[in-house]
C-alpha cells in the first residue's frame, strides 16, 4: 500500500467537489476486507495505518497531509459493483 502525494492544483480542484470530514485520535477510517465506499484525501495531520497478521504480528505505515490513500480499492469496488 502507497500514499499520493497531491499537489496545489489538485488538492484545490478536490476542495471544490469532496465531502470534507475530519476524524479523531483513534478512530477507525476503514477495516481491512471491507469494501471501501470512499477514497481519502489527507488536508492536515497524519495517520498510521496498522496491518495485523494472523499470527499475531503488526506492520504500520504513516501517511502524512496532502497525500491520497484508498483509490486503487474505491475504483476496484465501483467496477466489481457494476459488474453485479
Amino acid at each position: 500500500m502507497s500514499a499520493v502525494r497531491l499537489n496545489d492544483e489538485v488538492l484545490n480542484e478536490l476542495l471544490q467537489i469532496c465531502k470534507q470530514r475530519q476524524f479523531k485520535p483513534g478512530e477507525k477510517i476503514t477495516v481491512k476486507g471491507e469494501l471501501p465506499k470512499s477514497m481519502y484525501f489527507f488536508l492536515a495531520g497524519w495517520i498510521d495505518i496498522r496491518f495485523f497478521e494472523d499470527g499475531g504480528g503488526a506492520s504500520s505505515l504513516r501517511v502524512g497531509e496532502r497525500s491520497a490513500l484508498g483509490e486503487m480499492s474505491f475504483f476496484q469496488a465501483i467496477t466489481l459493483s457494476r459488474l453485479r
